[in-house]
């Protein structure tokens, strides 16, 4: 009866299946960040910035113009007058909040990453509140031999890009 169980408990077992999300990941100035899959719309290569201002720019999409963001600069607190130096930028994130489409440059190409949701970890309250960083999701992804990643909440990062106009 014993042995039974256990043969039991062995199939139910194999049978559990890991739920996973999908994220896309990149790396700035050696840390890396991630966004949930769900609301991006296109990641595009080298699109022409304008009207840039303090990491703050504009491009055409879609016949439409949308607002840019440089995340190096938001993230990263780079130097602001470096911003869009060239005017062009090597990938745009484009996601879909609502009914905004925002565009988030990058200097580097992202990448997609199945995470199982046993690798998603929360981060301590204190470190988000201390900081004031509230652009995070309040996780971080954890893979073994990667650098921990973490997640951005879209909707506050466009919300504290607002702050810089």
């Amino acid at each position: 009866m014993k042995t039974n169980l256990s043969l039991r408990f062995r199939r139910f077992s194999s049978q559990i299946k890991e739920v996973f999300q999908h994220f896309i990941v990149f790396s700035l100035n050696h840390n890396w960040f991630a966004f949930p899959i769900d609301i991006v719309v296109k990641v595009i290569a080298s699109d022409k910035v304008y009207a840039h201002s303090q990491g703050i720019g504009l491009t055409t999409y879609q016949n439409q113009e949308i607002l840019v963001i440089n995340l190096a600069e938001l993230l990263e607190e780079i130097d602001l007058t470096s911003a869009f130096s060239s005017c062009q930028v090597p990938y745009l994130i484009i996601i879909q909040l609502e009914e905004t489409i925002v565009g988030l440059s990058l200097n580097c190409s992202p990448k997609v990453y199945r995470v199982a949701e046993s690798n998603l970890i929360s981060l301590p309250s204190i470190y988000l509140s201390t900081r004031n960083l509230s652009y995070l999701r309040g996780q971080v992804i954890k893979i073994p031999d990667h650098d921990p990643i973490l997640i951005l909440e879209a909707q506050n990062l466009v919300s504290t890009s607002n702050a810089f106009i």
